[in-house]
């Protein structure tokens, strides 16, 4: 049998299919939880407070800016000249665990102590560059925060898992590990979760950007939203990758059970970079057990989260590529026939596509939860699914073009958001309480 006809792999193709009906319904289900937390009722979802509003263009400045986010940490000296131009002087950036430098700061063991005097010694080493007084961090995990300035951290996601820092202020702990650095005389001028800095970036550039969304090793988005009585627009976290209320299969179930925080971020299990590469992984995985691929000459594919989302984005695009039959060598698939290779491939689609279709919903529930605009609305994206998997960001405008017809709807690549944003946050005046 031809294994494009094989049931296996018109099973795979049905349990990642979401037809139009029931990506409307998510898009209405978004908008109702949307609302809720907007109103404090229960919800998957959040409604955050930045206490920022969009940018003007017009800010300036020199600014460090720290990105503190799910694989890397990087911190930055930008300088903003107006007029939606900014210029970076320095970037230092470091992975979270580096074997060969002897360190890894994901493990349970990392005290939060730790993590930040990491952090501090990295913006020691720009501060030395081009030292300027004020700072702003980008934060892309969970928080809520009570001012421009200041926030509590609400649960980590991702990689991190630091002890001692669940329900402290992220901000005092960077300012006292900065103060043990030597760096007393730095000012902390903005602390936002990485959706609202890749907003920020883009609103410094143009206006009719009402949402931000990242979807790189997580996924999360936010929006321009009325949320203080009597006060202009500020932007609000959304904590989208929990949005729950979605059709799951038996390996979205298992990938569940095998990731670091089960029962939660069910949006960002089906969505987000972490975790596309383990569903193909287990659909594959699944395949070999019952006879439809042939058994791999590497035991590689058989540990979980062994296989990255850069990797099945060179089967998604080309199967028969040369970074794809570098990773055939390096996995055990180098026997595999042509045959065997595009049903990889199918299985890739069938993840991305799903992928691409949930975000789109997600968004459209946002857009249709917000107040109606007079010209084309624009959202602000970045993150590594948005910039290395091909035909992600087109697919996602496709299917929010069906979705809402009445909206014109453009995404925004905005690499380096996180950067950026931080510093036109700092930027900004507190026009929100303090």
């Amino acid at each position: 049998m031809v294994l494009a006809d094989h049931p296996v792999t018109k099973e795979i193709k049905e349990l990642f299919s979401v037809d139009e009906k029931a990506l409307r319904n998510i898009a209405e289900l978004f908008k109702e939880q949307m609302l809720l937390a907007a109103n404090q009722q229960p919800s998957s979802l959040r409604a955050l407070p930045s206490f920022l509003p969009a940018a003007t263009g017009r800010e300036q400045g020199n600014y460090l800016t720290i990105d503190l986010g799910g694989t890397n940490i990087r911190v930055s000296s930008v300088t903003l000249h107006g007029n939606g131009q900014w210029s970076v002087q320095a970037k230092v950036q470091r992975p979270w665990r580096d074997p060969d430098q002897g360190y890894d700061l994901t493990t349970a063991d990392t005290d939060g102590e730790e993590l930040f005097d990491f952090v501090a010694d990295l913006v020691a080493q720009v501060y030395a560059l081009f030292p300027t007084h004020q700072l702003a961090m980008t934060f892309s995990y969970p928080m809520e925060q009570q001012s421009k300035r200041e926030a509590c951290l609400l649960h980590w996601t991702k990689e991190l898992k630091p002890r001692n820092t669940v329900g402290r202020r992220i901000d005092q702990m960077l300012m006292d590990a900065l103060s043990r650095r030597g760096l007393k005389g730095l000012a902390l001028a903005a602390i936002l979760n990485d959706t609202t800095a890749c907003f920020l970036t883009a609103s410094y550039q143009e206006r009719g950007v009402r949402a931000g969304s990242i979807c790189g090793t997580g996924h999360n988005t936010c929006c321009l939203y009325p949320f203080f009585t009597d006060s202009p627009p500020i932007i609000i976290n959304l904590e989208s990758g929990n949005f729950d209320l979605l059709p799951a299969n038996h390996f979205d179930a298992r990938l569940d059970l095998l990731s670091d925080n089960p029962g939660q971020q069910r949006l960002e299990k089906m969505t987000a970079g972490k975790y596309l590469g383990e569903l193909w992984r287990l659909v594959y995985w699944e395949s070999v057990q019952q006879n439809v691929l042939p058994q791999p000459t590497s035991a590689l594919l058989d540990q979980p989260f062994s296989v990255n989302t850069e990797q099945i984005g060179y089967l998604y695009s080309d199967p028969a590529s040369t970074s794809s039959r570098q990773w055939y060598q390096q996995s055990g698939l180098a026997h595999y026939s042509s045959e065997h290779l595009s049903l990889l491939q199918a299985i890739a689609s069938a993840v991305i596509k799903r992928s691409i279709s949930l975000i789109a919903a997600s968004y459209a529930g946002v857009l249709t939860a917000l107040p109606p605009m007079d010209h084309p609305v624009v959202i602000a994206v970045d993150g590594s699914v948005f910039l290395s998997l091909p035909g992600f960001t087109s697919g996602v405008e496709n299917l929010l073009a069906d979705l809402l017809p009445q909206y014109p709807v453009r995404l925004l690549l905005t690499p380096d958001g996180s950067s950026i944003g931080a510093a036109v946050a700092a930027a900004l005046p507190p026009c929100y309480p303090e």
